[in-house]
């Protein structure tokens, strides 16, 4: 998964996300886009150390390839929480996160809730 963040005021900033899944085993296959707010607050006296929560949307689409002819295919639209922690090194333009990532899946194969969570290092541009 590839993601873009970038902040809007000093607390708040939306990251959008796209990423491609591949279960060989079920022949499952998705490509996904997102996008959320995330509003962040610090943590201790630690400058570049802050936990965030937030909320967004995204959609699925999806293909599925049946080993006995019942092929199918969709979009499935969601809505996810986010919470987690976020660290930015002062000297070097690197950022470290943890988050986890519930949500409800609208339609579709996956249909219901869902959870998610990631480990990122992202490149900063400037902040």
């Amino acid at each position: 998964m590839a993601s873009y963040k970038f902040f809007i005021s000093d607390p708040g900033a939306i990251e959008l996300m796209a990423g491609v899944q591949f279960y060989g085993i079920s022949n499952y296959t998705s490509f996904n886009v997102a996008g959320a707010y995330q509003h962040h607050f610090p943590i201790a006296d630690i400058t570049g150390f802050e936990w965030y929560v937030g909320g967004g949307a995204g959609i699925n689409f999806w293909i599925f390839n049946s080993n006995f002819g019942d092929d199918e295919a969709g979009i499935s639209p969601g809505i996810q929480a986010y919470g987690g922690i976020s660290y930015t090194f002062e000297n070097i333009p690197l950022n470290l996160t943890l988050d986890i990532r519930p949500g409800v899946n609208l339609s579709g194969i996956e249909r219901g809730f869902d959870r998610g969570g990631s480990f990122g290092i992202r490149y900063v541009i400037n902040r």
